[in-house]
């Protein structure tokens, strides 16, 4: 499958929700497949993870990429002959796009939805086929389609909740509050703070993993361990300010605007075990785009995966994935 990785840099200054304009706003992107502006498959990644959804995986522990492999990529269930799959970076994101390091002050969902549309406009892509999110991109997905209900046909956000659940909300600003205040997050000393970020992710994957799923097979120290080489990984890629800010997008993003007369064809995807994006958030947010009759669909991933299910079961999503995909 061919693939295209590159970045595009707005020549018009950015208008950024509640801030000042950005100028040289730079949006990274990954791209598979012959550039076909009428048949345009979007795919947005989680927080942690990066655009290369097909990319190799590094490892068993922590990698961004790869993350829609075994979905999307050559031989899996979803590959989509014909189409071209892009996959923008979201603002903030260490892989290439505008970060805090470049002058990105606080981002929202706002922001990435009109971000992503720039990129699109770049690309020649005025209406898009599907735009599929994850996690954080599946809110971005829902935002994308409200702000801009006439450029995509259809939309899924798997796992990504119109808003969080307020404990949610809460969870992420008190991880964002905790790294900002570990004395070890000092600019310009690389190493302490990667040790500040890795306690903090530690914090989220307890959150991200479930007990019970973490200690189905494995005691409760070896899941410790389990958690505390995923931070370690995870600290030595990602930048913490990247993290910082979007903890923080996520953590006040709210999609609902717009979505009760969306258009688009809409998938909802949850898993009863995510103590993160709550099966009542995405039912909330299935509701919102029901009152819109155009044909939503909710699909509920059972198991103790977690927040997690998307990417350690990617098999079963494919029944629902398929039937959007095909109209």
């Amino acid at each position: 499958m061919a693939h295209l990785a590159d970045t595009v840099t707005l020549s018009e200054p950015f208008e950024l929700e509640g801030q000042a304009p950005l100028f040289d706003l730079r949006i990274a992107y990954r791209a598979w497949g012959e550039p076909r502006a009428d048949n345009a498959l979007v795919l947005l990644h989680g927080l942690s993870s990066s655009h290369d959804a097909l990319g190799e995986r590094a490892g068993s522990g922590y990698s961004p990429h790869g993350w829609a492999r075994a979905l999307f990529g050559p031989g899996a269930p979803l590959e989509q002959p014909g189409a071209w799959l892009v996959c923008p970076n979201l603002l903030a994101s260490p892989f290439g796009s505008t970060r805090p390091a470049d002058g990105l002050p606080a981002v929202t969902i706002t922001d990435q939805a009109r971000a992503v549309r720039a990129l699109l406009r770049s690309l020649g892509v005025e209406r898009a086929r599907a735009v599929i999110g994850f996690s954080l991109g599946g809110t971005v997905a829902l935002r994308f389609a409200a702000l801009f209900p006439d450029e995509v046909e259809a939309v899924a956000t798997i796992q990504g909740p119109m808003r969080l659940p307020a404990a949610a909300c809460e969870r992420l600003d008190l991880q964002a509050r905790r790294l900002l205040a570990d004395p070890q997050l000092r600019p310009g000393d690389e190493a302490a703070s990667r040790r500040a970020l890795a306690r903090a992710r530690i914090e989220a994957l307890r959150a991200l993993y479930p007990r019970d799923w973490l200690t189905e097979e494995r005691n409760r120290f070896a899941a410790e361990r389990l958690l505390g080489a995923e931070a370690e990984e995870f600290a030595r890629v990602f930048d913490p300010y990247c993290y910082l800010a979007l903890l923080r997008c996520f953590a006040g993003a709210d999609a609902s605007g717009g979505l009760d007369w969306l258009e688009a064809r809409s998938l909802v995807v949850a898993c009863a075990s995510d103590e993160l994006a709550t099966p009542e958030s995405m039912l909330d947010t299935f509701n919102a785009l029901c009152a819109s009759g155009a044909g939503a669909r909710y699909f509920e991933l059972q198991g103790e995966a977690g927040h997690r299910a998307a990417f350690l079961e990617p098999e079963a999503l494919v029944p629902a994935l398929r039937e959007l995909l095909a109209g």
